[in-house]
């Protein structure tokens, strides 16, 4: 491929200055060579052997689970032209599409359950499902994407994962350092870069290079390490990622962030494939940084290091508010809406959820904290901030929207749910709409009545594009002793993992109830 004269010049004096890997000529000739493609297992729903099995026994010969990612422990390696994407185990959330060089900052992250992470510059998603199924729905996973068009993809991408504990902004790093200064156990900071190790993956990557440089793009990450050192809490981890091969993105940038902030100390990443950092100015330490050269190993150009503040470190100061405790005690309005929810909630569930389910669902609602807005129907994590001000694409578990059938819906200055009295004939009634999302986010055994579908059966991709389907009542299987009626919620499955759900209705159809925006497409 052709590459920017100025880029090979800069890499050519990184080669003779420093002790590089590899030749030089090899370098180059990395550009011309294919990218690599890979799926991370979402550990939310399944392990890596059971995917691979999966994988072979339903699309062998189609999509061939590779080698593993030597830096990751749920990654691997697919053929090139393999469509991962429309296959239904995609679709069922069982793994997630990502280029195996992105695999590592997570992978360095390591999230442990019941921690506060932030993944601050989160989208398209591939990070943050990484931490999600490391923290396994224990504790508080924020992700945040400025861009309100990745911002979307990232909700989409997370609610695909089945990712309940997550609460998803779209701010600006300064104001959400403002808002949760010291929260958090661990920050990831994936950051906006030059691109220039995603030159042979991407088509765009050499204009954009080429248009805002090396010197753009240092000054927005000065800026977000600021805000992030103030987000982390006084012993917590820190991981600095870019895909970039240029010195001032990576090793000077860490050198300035850390003669800024000497509380930090750099630690040492240990994994197959990654090659040591340059001692920029003869700091020793930056070799403990790691880079991913696509001339010595199987993936995109990367950099990562991990940094801890330590224990010692100045707090600042942080009168973050108390975890939303008044929606659980209070007595306002609010609450009122709140319990008149969880009473309807309820009472629609019993259409839906097995005793399993039920029991899984009671245990959430009495740990977790429930929340209204926009007559949309959320269950947040109980270690979540007060976030007044910020602005939110997500907030915990999205259990599905109320609306109004047969009456329009007015809010009074409370913001209560009313239903319009003024059509004598028509004074509605106000429903519950399970989001697809929560859907994602259970198991086959917790729903009453599921359909689980093999892939060589054509209704599961029927189903997939929003297409009426038939069922025979004795093939429906039953995790309740309730009757089987119409109008009953059966829950579609591939295998015994849920893709969404649809409605009984007389003779045996199914009433395709997948959300058109998530349809596949013939």
């Amino acid at each position: 491929m052709s590459l920017p004269q100025a880029f090979i010049d800069e890499m050519k004096t990184l080669w003779e200055s420093f002790t590089v890997p590899g030749s030089f000529t090899d370098f180059l000739f990395s550009f011309d060579q294919q990218q690599s493609r890979g799926l991370r297992a979402n550990g939310l729903k399944i392990t890596v052997s059971e995917l691979r099995n999966l994988l072979q026994r339903d699309y062998g010969g189609q999509i061939d689970a590779g080698a593993m990612v030597p830096w990751n422990n749920d990654g691997f390696y697919i053929d090139q032209n393999a469509a991962a994407g429309r296959l239904p185990a995609y679709h069922a959330g069982l793994f997630y599409i990502q280029e195996p060089s992105a695999m590592l900052p997570a992978y360095v992250l390591n999230a442990q359950p019941g921690e506060k992470i932030l993944d601050l510059c989160a989208a398209p998603g591939g990070k943050t499902a990484k931490i999600a199924s490391d923290l396994q729905g224990q504790g508080l996973l924020w992700s945040n994407e400025i861009s309100a068009d990745r911002a979307r993809a990232l909700l989409r991408n997370t609610e695909l994962m089945g990712c309940a504990n997550s609460i998803i902004s779209q701010e600006t790093p300064e104001r959400l350092a403002d808002a949760l200064p010291c929260f958090f156990d661990r920050v990831l900071v994936d950051a906006p870069c030059s691109g220039s190790g995603m030159f042979r993956r991407d088509n765009q990557a050499v204009s954009s290079w080429e248009k805002y440089g090396v010197e753009h793009c240092t000054v927005m990450q000065k800026d977000i390490l600021m805000s992030a050192d103030i987000l982390l809490r006084p012993g917590g981890l820190l991981v600095y990622s870019t895909c970039s091969f240029s010195l001032a993105e990576d090793e000077e940038m860490i050198k300035w962030f850390i003669d800024h902030h000497p509380e930090y100390e750099l630690l040492t990443i240990n994994h197959e494939g990654l090659s040591s950092g340059v001692a920029v100015n003869g700091v020793e330490a930056l070799t403990r940084t790691v880079r991913i050269w696509p001339h010595e190993s199987t993936g995109d150009g990367h950099f990562c290091a991990l940094l801890r503040k330590s224990d010692s470190a100045a707090i600042v100061n942080n009168t973050i508010d108390n975890r939303f405790a008044s929606l659980k005690t209070g007595k306002s309005n609010k609450n009122k809406q709140l319990a008149e929810a969880i009473i309807s909630w309820k009472s629609w569930s019993k259409q839906i959820l097995s005793e399993l389910g039920h029991q899984k669902m009671d245990k959430y609602f009495s740990e977790w904290i429930p929340r209204i807005h926009d007559q949309n129907f959320y269950l947040m994590p109980p270690e979540t901030p007060a976030f007044a001000g910020i602005k939110l694409v997500k907030t915990g578990m999205y259990l599905g929207r109320f609306k109004t059938v047969g009456a329009k819906v007015l809010k009074n200055r409370q913001g209560n749910m009313n239903v319009s009295k003024t059509n004598k004939n028509h004074s509605g009634t106000i429903v519950f709409e399970p989001s697809q999302a929560w859907v994602l986010s259970m198991k086959a055994e917790d729903y009453a009545f599921q359909l689980s579908l093999s892939v060589d059966d054509d209704r599961l991709f029927r189903y997939l594009r929003g297409e009426t389907i038939n069922v025979e009542f004795e093939h429906i299987i039953r995790n309740t002793d309730s009757e089987l009626a119409s109008g009953a919620s059966v829950v579609v499955c591939y295998d015994k993992f849920p893709l969404g759900y649809a409605r009984l209705q007389q003779f045996g159809s199914l009433k395709n109830m997948y959300p058109p925006a998530w349809r596949l497409r013939s």
